[in-house]
């Protein structure tokens, strides 16, 4: 909320304030480049929230931001991972609580199948349970990567149980790593090299040729026609 005459230097004293909401004045007084700010704020944990958002969103704007795509059907697990993954500031997250649901996000759905909306949602990585009703992780791995537009995606299959059989079997059909749960932070950072870098795309950029009639009198004559050797 900005209040106060823009020719006015004088800062807001008397600011008015809501009790359950935060309140925010702004005062840019024209003879200079200070900036007054008021700000109330109901209580101190809702200020902390708010940092820690605001320094989430700085740390997504340092680098590359990875939108990972986590598929589980255990509520507990899912807000664990989730975390962790915000914590690094590098990843943006989507939820799943199933395989169906994944499929629906990804536009490989029986109602989208017939559209060309697959992964309108950008997915860069996905990490899904192995274990879950219905459409399992390795059910979910094998659909991505029989697709021709998906099968590039990542997918990182997660498990409570370290059965030897599964994982190959998950690796065989295109899976880049299998972790155990309870996953850890050095997990969540392993997922970094997984997803391909993109490489930015140089602007050639194009030359429009402008008409003889709106060129400038000094470069028009440079362009005259030749005939026959004689300058016209």
């Amino acid at each position: 909320m900005a209040m106060g005459d823009p020719t006015n230097t004088t800062p807001i004293n008397h600011p008015i304030r809501h009790p359950n909401f935060p309140t925010l004045f702004i005062s840019v007084p024209s003879s200079s480049t200070l900036l007054h700010l008021h700000l109330h704020l109901p209580s101190l944990p809702f200020f902390l929230q708010l940092t820690k958002h605001i320094g989430h969103l700085v740390a997504m704007g340092e680098g590359p931001c990875i939108h990972v795509l986590v598929v589980d059907d255990c509520p507990i697990d899912r807000k664990v991972v989730e975390k962790l993954l915000l914590k690094t500031g590098t990843f943006t997250v989507s939820i799943a609580g199933s395989g169906e649901k994944a499929l629906e996000i990804l536009g490989l759905d029986e109602e989208n199948a017939e559209f060309a909306n697959v992964n309108d949602c950008k997915i860069d990585l996905i990490l899904t349970d192995y274990c879950m009703p219905g459409i399992n992780g390795y059910d979910l791995l094998k659909a991505i990567k029989d697709h021709t537009s998906l099968k590039a995606i990542p997918v990182v299959i997660m498990s409570s149980e370290n059965n030897p059989e599964r994982i190959s079997r998950c690796r065989m059909t295109g899976a880049e790593d299998f972790v155990l749960k309870p996953l850890h932070l050095r997990d969540i950072q392993r997922l970094k090299s997984y997803v391909k870098p993109v490489t930015p795309r140089t602007k050639t950029g194009t030359k429009r040729k402008v008409p003889l009639d709106m060129m400038p009198e000094s470069n028009r004559s440079e362009r005259r026609p030749r005939l026959a050797g004689v300058v016209a």
